[in-house]
């Protein structure tokens, strides 16, 4: 049985990968190799369904998930009109987004969600396919998605033509993977519970590094700098280098739960939660956003405000968006150029 919990959503689940998801579509993002100028955040609030938890971005837009109505909506960039939303019965987890379809994972049951919008008036097609016990993990890699079941410790990997399992599944021994993602020729896979990071042959399914890193890692983010994980019980940003599968120096101390990660304009971008205990007025402590310079690894020292709760988190469209639970909206920080 799982040894420890995390006190995250307020859900009777073990964990909730934050996603990040849309790490994989590196292409759809802004990326420069360092930050050369902190460049101010204009924000934006957007108000969608209840309980909106994760968030993803490519060919077919951006979508954000809600954990209250277990819903999924699409987020017109420009205008921020939301569309009709989409029932997915399940709780959902990660998303995310290709050319042909919207993919969501499931915090309970044991089967994804495939959602293939429809055209002017059309209704979306929904279909689901069954994976391992709680696939709420999933990632794009290789030109496949992967996915990782959190109750029985595999990872499946789904052809996205087919729609289908292709090949065996990964058993990990003993393991509780609560994310994932692909990058380095290699599989990334967090288990919360032995607070380790383990690196896969995504073709063999062969453990072939096991790194320790913070307490209840649940997000990871890749950029050109290394691998990035979120330590959620002890306020931390663990740095890998994929070369010598070792931390990079100490691990960078964020100030609050980390409850999302991702990769893009140039930084690492962490949601934070505050902590349990933590003085103050409610309203005062509500949530925020910060960011990491990955070539300094460390935090730059800045704090943007978000919403209450803020929990999922993407990079695209030339923003970053963030999924506000407790607001019950997407807050939209896109970088002023200025003139």
């Amino acid at each position: 049985m799982l040894s420890k919990r995390i006190d995250f959503l307020g859900y009777r689940v073990p964990v909730l990968v934050p996603v990040a998801l849309g790490l994989a579509l590196i292409a759809w993002m802004y990326l420069s190799t360092r930050p050369k100028v902190r460049v101010p955040l204009t924000s934006t609030t957007i108000e969608v369904g209840d309980n909106p938890q994760t968030l993803g971005f490519g060919p077919l837009g951006l979508w954000v998930a809600h954990g209250g109505d277990e819903t999924l909506q699409q987020i017109e960039p420009g205008s921020g009109d939301t569309g009709e939303a989409v029932p997915l019965e399940t709780l959902p987890g990660g998303i995310v987004v290709t050319e042909e379809a919207v993919w969501v994972g499931s915090i309970e049951g044991r089967s994804i969600v495939r959602v293939v919008p429809g055209g002017e008036g059309a209704d979306a097609q929904v279909s689901t396919v069954k994976v391992g016990r709680t696939p709420q993990a999933i990632a794009l890699g290789d030109g496949s998605l992967w996915v990782a079941a959190f109750d029985d410790g595999t990872i499946y990997r789904v052809d996205l033509t087919t729609g289908e399992p292709a090949g065996d599944p990964i058993r990990l021994q003993e393991a509780f993977p609560s994310s994932l993602a692909y990058g380095f020729n290699s599989l990334w896979v967090t288990d919360v519970v032995d607070d380790t990071l383990l690196r896969l042959d995504e073709s063999t399914g062969e453990i072939e590094q096991t790194i320790a890193v913070g307490d209840s890692p649940t997000g990871i983010a890749i950029d050109d700098q290394g691998v990035w994980v979120a330590n959620f019980n002890d306020s931390t940003i663990s740095h890998i280098d994929p070369d010598t599968n070792a931390p990079v120096g100490e691990a960078v101390i964020v100030g609050g739960k980390p409850a999302g990660i991702a990769a893009g304009y140039g930084y690492i971008w962490v949601t934070r939660q505050p902590k349990e205990g933590e003085p103050g007025d409610p309203e005062e402590r509500r949530g925020s956003l910060i960011r990491i310079d990955p070539v300094e690894s460390e935090w730059t020292g800045e704090v943007f405000e978000v919403g209450a709760a803020p929990q999922g988190i993407v990079i695209g469209a030339g923003s970053v968006w963030v999924a506000d639970q407790e607001s019950d909206t997407v807050t939209r920080l896109t970088p002023d150029e200025g003139d």
